[in-house]
């Protein structure tokens, strides 16, 4: 032989991926390739732990032969390869890896993308151990969504590291996720702003960013230029916050290309801090800070609710105010309202007002449309206030209510979830007093006492709640009468207690194609005493080399005893995951592999050409009853034969083949293989008719 010439060895590997080389056997002198029988060699690959296993050889018909394996642990695997006996390839050494892990990949601080330019971000491949993984070959996705749908290219270093790239073609505030095989990645989706591709500056109008006034509607402009003073055309994404007494939650309205205006009213006196933000970056270094005093004609105002200046459409708005103009004689009061209105022109409504004693005063009126408007009062004929802005708003829809924050949780422990109502808009509905209710239900019946409802008078609901059993509950939410989106919500009450699970079976070492495999599962407590669960909360997920679901059969054995068995058809790796209640309980998605049984060969010496060779089979089952046997042989020549039954469960085959040689056998019954080929090799040196047994390793 020539010295060999190795191709395609690599140091290092990850673990359940097969791992491969080439080499290459020439005749010395003439380079002739050499076609050897791939039965004369012999692979051998040592794990880390010093367990030896097989590997496989498949040859080109050009002199090159490629050996492969697939490693089931990880660290320092040692191939050997003999050719009859002899080694010609000596312990190579690949170092295994574990897969990389969703929950601990990481990807780098995303940058602000910008419109028609190239963004990228790194992804670093990481172990469930946080280890990084030097190697390639990650199913890594990242998918933009928002303004437009973007697939980012993703270019493999093979080295652990990826770089994401995407060009957006469209500004504002988009989402972002990047994927490992189907999960999300710690962190992701998120958001992430896209900027236009122009420099530009915002100015900011008005009075509303330098002053305010108790009960009156403030307001300012922020124009958006280029740099050179042409207004720019962007969504709205500005953020406004303003804090000072009270948080207040002002309105941003886009007026035209570039125009944006921003209203609010503050209804206590004090200094207010104003921050801006656009693409998630302050307009300025530090926030504006403005003055808000008192409304002069007003020596104190009292309103009932949380934020009576905030109402809604056909419900009663009041509130009580001490007047200084007012002295103890009652007078003859009314209010005017008018609403500002560009489409219909403006609209007046008249209210109660009401003198009670001491200058106090009782103020009632209904408005009958949305939108803002300005309330006057008038005594004996005599405006004594001028105006006082009020916001209305549209009757909230239970539809555009949103739940979040319900997750399974655990037995005797208080867990939380909040309610939001929303506009139209989709913002957030200013303040409280809605009819907002919370029912809960298990097995049909309601559990009281359990839970508690907090109005933070801005829009927002907390739930406090404490589930006294384990088991299925359904959390139904309603505004007024009506179920809000998505509701009653299905929430999992778990043990409070920790449980951990061990493994065993055929299921998670790999095996035969068409040969059952069982997934046994043992649940225990933290003293490690077998503990019963509820069945339906454990969940076994198995897909195949084609990424279908596999179709498994679950067993209770005994308290803390599970098992779930399926039969793989499809050779290659099967991806296994178990679940209890909700949570993936290994450590990464067990990969395993299925494989076709190995054929057996066997070498037999027929008689002389032209005879008949005697070839008996026999099945232990009766389900044959009519049976339809044929053998198929192929190799220098291919021809079949047919069964003659001796008695029952017993048949002879006779064939008289013409060539000698190397052939496989296959057994078929009603066209259906019923075992992996073997191989006979058939020499004419006998003058005397032979009869062969052989033993298929048949799935009747």
């Amino acid at each position: 032989l020539k010295p060999l010439t190795v191709s395609g060895y690599k140091p290092i590997g990850k673990i359940n991926t097969p791992q491969s080389l080439s080499f290459g056997l020439f005749e010395r002198d003439t380079q002739t390739p050499l076609k050897i029988d791939v039965n004369n060699f012999e692979i051998t690959v040592q794990d880390p732990t010093g367990n030896e296993f097989s590997g496989r050889v498949v040859y080109d018909g050009k002199g090159n032969y490629q050996c492969s394996y697939t490693p089931t642990k990880t660290g320092p695997h040692k191939l050997s390869v003999n050719l009859s006996g002899t080694q010609i390839l000596k312990e190579l050494v690949t170092t295994i890896h574990p897969l990389p892990h969703h929950a601990h990949c990481t990807v780098q601080a995303l940058p602000h993308a910008i419109v028609n330019r190239e963004s990228r971000f790194k992804i670093t491949s990481m172990s469930s151990l946080g280890l990084s993984i030097p190697l390639g070959g990650d199913s890594f996705k990242c998918h933009i969504s928002g303004e437009e749908d973007i697939e980012a290219t993703i270019r493999d270093y093979n080295n652990g590291e990826y770089i994401a790239s995407f060009t957006p073609k469209k500004p504002g505030i988009s989402q972002i996720n990047v994927t490992l095989n189907g999960r999300s990645l710690t962190g992701f989706p998120r958001s992430l702003n896209i900027m236009p591709d122009v420099k530009i500056k915002c100015e900011l109008h008005g009075s509303g960013i330098r002053r305010g006034t108790v009960s009156m509607l403030s307001l300012f402009q922020i124009h958006v230029k280029d740099e050179k003073g042409n207004l720019v055309d962007i969504p709205n994404v500005f953020t406004v916050t303003i804090n000072g007494p009270e948080v207040l939650t002002p309105t941003i309205s886009k007026l035209s290309s570039g125009l944006f205006e921003v209203k609010f009213c503050p209804y206590i006196a004090g200094s207010y801090s104003i921050n801006i933000t656009l693409y998630g970056r302050g307009l300025t270094k530090d926030p504006f800070v403005i003055p808000v005093t008192p409304f002069s004609e007003l020596k104190s105002i009292k309103f009932e609710g949380s934020r009576p200046q905030l109402g809604i459409v056909n419900k009663l708005m009041s509130f009580d105010t001490m007047l200084s103009k007012l002295d103890d004689k009652p007078l003859d009061l009314s209010i005017q309202t008018l609403k500002l209105n560009a489409d219909c022109g403006d609209i007046s409504l008249s209210g109660k007002a009401n003198y009670i004693s001491s200058g106090r005063v009782h103020i009632e009126w209904t408005p009958t449309i949305a939108g803002e408007w300005y309330l006057r009062l008038i005594g004996n004929g005599t405006t004594i206030i001028e105006r006082i802005w009020f916001r209305v708003f549209e009757d909230p829809d239970p539809q555009k209510v949103v739940v979040s924050g319900i997750s399974n949780s655990y037995v005797e422990e208080e867990s939380t979830f909040t309610i939001r109502v929303l506009n139209k808009d989709g913002s957030i509905l200013p303040f409280g007093g809605l009819d907002i209710r919370v029912i809960i239900l298990r097995e049909s019946e309601q559990v009281l006492g359990h839970h508690r409802l907090q109005d933070q008078l801005n829009g927002e609901y907390i739930v406090n709640w404490t589930p006294p059993t384990i088991g299925e509950y359904f959390i139904h939410v309603y505004l007024g009468s009506s179920h809000v989106q998505n509701s009653p919500f299905r929430c999992l009450v778990l043990p409070s207690v920790s449980m951990k699970c061990s493994f065993s079976g055929s299921g998670f070492k790999g095996g035969n194609i068409n040969e059952t495999a069982v997934l046994g599962i043992k649940v225990r407590d933290s003293n490690n005493k077998l503990v019963s669960i509820d069945p339906s909360q454990l969940q076994a997920e198995v897909l195949d080399p084609e990424q279908n679901l596999v179709s498994l059969k679950f067993t209770s054995e005994s308290v803390g005893n599970y098992q779930y068995t399926f039969v793989p058809v499809v050779p290659g790796n099967y991806v296994i995951d178990i679940i209890l209640y909700g949570k993936t309980v290994l450590s990464q998605p067990k990969v395993v592999e299925f494989t076709k049984p190995n054929p057996k060969a066997l070498s037999v010496v027929l008689p002389a050409l032209g005879s008949v060779l005697k070839f008996e089979t026999r099945t232990t089952s009766e389900i044959f009853s009519q049976p339809e046997f044929v053998i198929n042989f192929e190799g220098p020549e291919k021809f079949s034969a047919k069964p003659t039954c001796i008695k029952h469960g017993e048949y002879s085959f006779f064939f008289r083949p013409k060539v000698e040689g190397s052939y496989v056998l296959s057994l078929l019954s009603h066209g259906k293989l019923l075992a992996e080929p073997v191989s006979y090799n058939i020499s004419f040196l006998s003058e005397k008719p032979t009869t062969v047994t052989l033993s298929f390793d048949c799935n009747l």
